[in-house]
């Protein structure tokens, strides 16, 4: 009775945590971070932005250039990221995506956001992507600003 107990017990524990609903956070976002790498090379794609004393800062990288591209950028650049954040849901973003299929070459893919209360979200991958455009819109947005 009691190993019967425990199992039902065992198995309402993983359905309760399987089931949680995971929700935008309250804060506001202070920093956010992407980075795509190809198994081969430096990085393709690497975008950081960050709140500083000063207002906040973005820096960014493509495979295309030499150095990493640092500009100011107003507050407002922040509060737009976590509306495109928002607006794609990628608070519910799986912590890890991967192919079904054996890739021996491919990208490999991060983003994390820092918000003000203390949360962050983090997701990667392996030659696999979440099924919205989230980190792409944002990913435009960012290289467009540092003019790209």
């Amino acid at each position: 009775m009691n190993r019967l107990l425990i199992c039902i017990m065992s198995i309402f524990s993983l359905l309760s945590c399987a089931c949680q609903r995971r929700t935008m956070p309250e804060g506001r976002l202070t920093e956010y971070s992407y980075i795509v790498q190809g198994m081969m090379s430096r990085p393709l794609v690497s975008l950081n932005i960050k709140e500083s004393p000063e207002g906040c800062i973005l820096t960014c990288s493509t495979e295309r250039d030499t150095c990493e591209h640092t500009v100011k950028v107003g507050r407002e650049v922040l509060e737009n990221v976590r509306s495109l954040i928002s607006e794609h849901k990628m608070y519910k973003y799986k912590e890890a995506y991967k192919s079904r299929f054996q890739i021996l070459d491919g990208e490999t893919w991060s983003f994390y956001a820092h918000f003000s209360d203390g949360p962050v979200l983090r997701s990667g991958g392996s030659n696999a992507w979440p099924a919205n455009a989230g980190l792409f819109a944002i990913e435009d947005y960012l290289l467009s600003l540092a003019g790209k």
